[in-house]
């Protein structure tokens, strides 16, 4: 799958092969609140419960829009997520101001929703999508939590010490699912957004449009891939979250600084 992967010469000077992230392709985190409680959500919104403080802003949202007409920057996907959307209580202006840059800059752009169905929300799903005709509705009809088979919160620290290792991402999130931009700025996918949030990762987001390079995208396969157990394919069974004790320990101290803040 040669278009899924490039090769890329490293500062050592080696050329190692890695999974190429999608540039085309946009998640964007608006908050990190969900009450539906999956067991090992890859946003980790049950292990690492958020709170309003980490809601992306539609300010925040319109100023990269704009940058993104500015430097010509298209998405052919723009899918804005969560936790659960529904729960940002500025909701609709996200949705207004993604059909703003569809309609004005790049008709071609599928832009989306993704929401579990909330029970007492998802009037605003309604809202939007009639509103809007050609908004993608994203429903995934979550009647109860869902038991992803793959563990996000799997230990790789152990290749840290293997000689010559080079973290060379997924073919499952940055591949085929694209970046992710939230309240921290852009990530190589959405885990990666996970992990600078939960591990406190200063530095690791892309904050400008025009950063996004195939170089400083894989930069971040480093502090991502290493915290990530999706790079060692972590699975797990059953209803239990299966967190090691490396995510444990970053899980203590994010809730801490929590109800610091």
């Amino acid at each position: 799958m040669p278009h899924f992967s490039f090769d890329r010469l490293m500062p050592d000077g080696r050329t190692v092969h890695l999974w190429k992230p999608r540039p085309t392709f946009l998640k964007v985190n608006i908050t990190y609140l969900c009450d539906r409680g999956c067991p090992r959500c890859n946003r980790a919104t049950k292990v690492a419960p958020s709170c309003h403080a980490e809601d992306l802003s539609p300010e925040k949202f319109s100023a990269m829009i704009e940058e993104c007409i500015s430097e010509k920057k298209l998405w052919y996907m723009m899918c804005i997520e969560g936790g659960e959307p529904v729960l940002h209580p500025r909701f609709d202006e996200f949705v207004d101001i993604a059909m703003g840059y569809k309609h004005k800059f790049h008709p071609l752009c599928n832009v989306a929703v993704a929401t579990y169905h909330h029970p007492n929300l998802h009037w605003k799903i309604e809202k939007v999508a009639a509103k809007y005709p050609d908004l993608t509705v994203m429903d995934s009809m979550k009647a109860e939590p869902l038991a992803h088979r793959f563990n996000p919160y799997g230990d790789p620290s152990h290749l840290l010490s293997a000689q010559g290792h080079v973290w060379r991402g997924c073919h499952g999130n940055g591949t085929l699912c694209g970046l992710c931009y939230d309240y921290r700025g852009f990530y190589t996918c959405v885990v990666a957004a996970t992990i600078g949030r939960v591990f406190g990762l200063d530095g690791v987001a892309i904050q400008r449009v025009k950063d996004l390079t195939l170089d400083k995208l894989t930069d971040q396969y480093e502090p991502a891939c290493s915290r990530c157990g999706y790079s060692i394919g972590a699975t797990a069974k059953g209803p239990d979250e299966n967190v090691s004790p490396m995510w444990q320990d970053a899980i203590s101290k994010y809730l801490r600084g929590r109800r610091k803040g």
